[in-house]
């Protein structure tokens, strides 16, 4: 086989520039650390690197996701402990007022306590977290959950739905506590009512005033709604405001085109009615018939009682402090529920972080022997390669000085 001279300086070339560009590479894996620098140079493992990768960042997203989590419920927990505080102090507070040596003159000063405490409580209620969130306005978290109503009481004005966070693949867990169903449904025994607008989304008590004065008549009832509808002024004659009110379940009517202007009243279902703003035709108002009121209602009554009513040993004094010491009682009962649901919630938090913890620990092993660098070998091998790139220079060197002229 004949070898010309340009082949033989080509394939020596060709030799030495790839002994070079291995020599290079290592060398490029040695400053950075990694043997695997470019997907080219292994292209399995590329692809295996790049799945590892991405399940590391969705367990550090996951971690987030709990820390946040913890840190959300751990403040409502500590505010659900203020909350038993209060509500306890409240109690004991109506049993010291309840006690028959006492004046009217100690039952006043307990009933300023008392409204002290409702002070704190509505505080307490619309506590935010460090996100300045409202931590019990269920998940409308900017909406202030406990106002003042027109009436004076207080109505609840969040939602009762739950916000929740991933915590892993296929696992959300709840990270707001439902103001309404903790503090604004408490069970009283009482009749009582809520003043919605006609969709029932709002409330609407700056539009109506309800007192209940016949507790019979309203018993009637058995638990259905009134709807308010407000009439054309031409039904009347001559033209005047005017309403009807209609069994929101049956559609019965109940009374019909009942007169009425800003400031009036009537009476209907053993309540009396009184109208603070008269609305448009065809518009409505709701009154949700319930035996539920919320927290701080209950409180608010409690020294309201204590001040207005001088003599302790009334049947009707009496009654009054046994169903409040009864319904703070719930209300306590209700925390200490919701407390439950979030020490529970907190275990299950501490247990998907660990699991993310120890599943982050060997994806970063399975990546460290995929693309981290075995730095002994490393060196031995650009030794090697060296010395085989300096042989392969010296060789060419050598070989490409020969010439059939120095045989002449």
């Amino acid at each position: 086989m004949r070898v010309s001279t340009m082949q033989m300086f080509r394939m020596g070339s060709q030799s030495i520039v790839e002994l070079n560009s291995q020599n290079q590479r290592t060398q490029e894996q040695i400053s950075t650390g990694k043997k695997l620098i470019r997907p080219s140079d292994d292209p399995v493992a590329a692809t295996r690197v790049l799945q590892v990768n991405s399940d590391i960042n969705a367990s550090k997203q996951y971690q987030d996701n709990i820390g946040a989590a913890r840190n959300r419920l751990g403040i409502a927990d500590g505010v659900l402990d203020g909350i038993t505080d209060v509500l306890q102090r409240v109690r004991d507070l109506t049993l010291s007022a309840n006690n028959g040596s006492t004046t009217y003159q100690d039952r006043l000063y307990y009933a300023r306590e008392i409204e002290t405490r409702v002070e704190e409580l509505a505080s307490l209620l619309n506590t935010k977290d460090t996100s300045n969130n409202y931590l019990f306005s269920g998940y409308n978290t900017t909406q202030l959950p406990f106002v003042t109503a027109a009436d004076g009481g207080y109505i609840y004005q969040g939602d009762q739905s739950e916000r929740e966070v991933n915590i892993a693949a296929g696992t959300d867990i709840s990270i707001s506590v439902d103001g309404y169903s903790l503090f604004a449904s408490i069970e009283t025994g009482l009749p009582n009512v809520s003043i919605k607008t006609g969709d029932g989304r709002a409330d609407a008590s700056d539009k109506l005033r309800v007192d209940i004065v016949d507790e019979e008549k309203y018993a009637e009832l058995e638990g259905d709604n009134l709807q308010l509808r407000f009439n054309s002024p031409l039904e009347l004659d001559p033209a005047e405001e005017n309403l009807s009110v209609i069994n929101a379940r049956t559609g019965e009517v109940i009374a019909s085109n009942v007169p009425v202007t800003d400031g009036s009243s009537f009476e209907v279902a053993g309540m009396t009615m009184f109208v603070r703003r008269t609305l448009d035709a065809g518009e409505s108002i709701m009154v949700e018939t319930t035996q539920q009121d919320n927290l701080l209602n209950i409180v608010s009554s409690i020294f309201q009682s204590l001040r207005l009513e001088e003599d302790n040993s009334s049947e009707a004094f009496q009654l009054g402090i046994e169903r409040a010491i009864a319904q703070v009682d719930a209300g306590i009962e209700s925390v200490l529920d919701a407390r439950t649901s979030i020490g529970t919630r907190l275990g299950v938090l501490d247990t998907a972080e660990s699991i993310h913890q120890q599943s982050e620990l060997a994806n970063k092993k399975i990546l460290s022997e995929l693309q981290d660098l075995d730095y002994a070998e490393a060196v031995s091998q650009l030794s090697f390669e060296t010395f085989v790139l300096e042989a392969a220079q010296s060789s060419f060197a050598q070989i490409s000085r020969l010439s059939l002229f120095d045989l002449i």
